[in-house]
């Protein structure tokens, strides 16, 4: 054996592989890598979920509304006042405790005589601090 390939040996200069300290420094930016991995997809997670609730809720006001305006004006559903019903997610009326609650209010000769506005809010109660959705409509009496 010559002399340099003996000094090499004995520093050390011609192991082959890792030490451990790299191999511990890999393992620590490995862990972090996922841990911001799981992070971010929970996140993700949570925001599909709250804007597919903001979709129901939208396309729920939007129905209620349409029905509203095809129901004959004699109906109870149109009496001036305030009234509220619960809906699912399946948007399908429910007695208590629906994700959704679509309060609706009647107000007669607004803006002018002959004339009825009604304003359907649609709260989320899913997730708290998700504003309600709104929508206005008029209708002329019949």
């Amino acid at each position: 054996m010559n002399t340099r390939s003996l000094r090499q040996t004995k520093l050390g200069l011609n192991n082959k592989g890792f030490s451990l300290i790299e191999v511990m420094v890999t393992v620590v930016v490995v862990g972090v890598a996922i841990l911001a991995n799981m992070s971010l997809s929970s996140q993700i997670s949570q925001n599909l979920g709250r804007d597919q609730n903001i979709a129901i809720a939208t396309e729920l006001s939007a129905n209620f509304m349409e029905d509203l305006m095809i129901r004959n004006s004699s109906d109870a559903m149109l009496t001036p006042g305030t009234h509220t019903q619960d809906f699912d997610r399946d948007q399908m009326p429910v007695n208590s405790g629906g994700l959704f609650t679509v309060t609706w209010v009647i107000t007669l000769d607004t803006p002018m005589v002959s004339v009825m506005q009604i304003d359907a809010t649609v709260d989320i109660h899913a997730q708290n601090g998700l504003r309600p959705v709104k929508i206005t409509s008029f209708r002329g009496e019949q």
